[in-house]
């Protein structure tokens, strides 16, 4: 068998790279029961983000997110969230579903939020909010349906 010429390596290596490029990791969506007074019908107020991250800020965004992550543990009104990112890529998504606009609003407006959006600024070249409100029963949302819900990446939806 005659070994591969580096052309076919090259060939093969970028393909390879264009395949796992764009697998995804995400964290399980811990959904728990519905609370005293909860109904199936009820609202719940979902927030799904997209960010582009400049390649060479990727690690000090990962730090910012991680931050901001540890504080949902304390937030009022959150029900469940769910982050996801590319293995290889530059790309990361976080969904939030809350109990009510008002805790939503909160939590955004939360010191560890709020300087962690001001840090972003300057760590991603592109950044997607999409909120919206689906009932209590359609949870657990899956990523392929809150995914479908964002802007098309780089359509300029900053």
């Amino acid at each position: 068998m005659k070994p591969l010429r580096p052309n076919y390596f090259r060939i093969l290596l970028l393909a390879l790279s264009s395949l796992i490029s764009g697998c995804a990791i995400s964290t399980p969506q811990r959904l728990p029961p519905l609370a005293a007074g909860e109904k199936g019908e009820d609202p719940v107020y979902v927030v799904v983000t997209r960010a582009n991250i400049k390649p060479q800020m990727r690690s000090t965004f990962d730090q910012v997110a991680s931050g901001v992550v540890k504080t949902l543990h304390n937030q009022s009104g959150l029900i469940t969230y769910s982050l996801r990112r590319e293995i290889f890529g530059t790309q990361e998504w976080t969904m939030t579903v809350w109990r009510s606009a008002q805790a939503r609003d909160a939590f955004g407006g939360s010191p560890a939020h709020r300087d962690a959006m001001k840090l972003t600024s300057t760590l991603v070249n592109e950044f997607t909010v999409e909120r919206f409100v689906i009932r209590r029963d359609e949870l657990a949302l899956s990523w392929t349906d809150a995914l479908a819900r964002l802007p098309v990446a780089g359509a300029g939806n900053e």
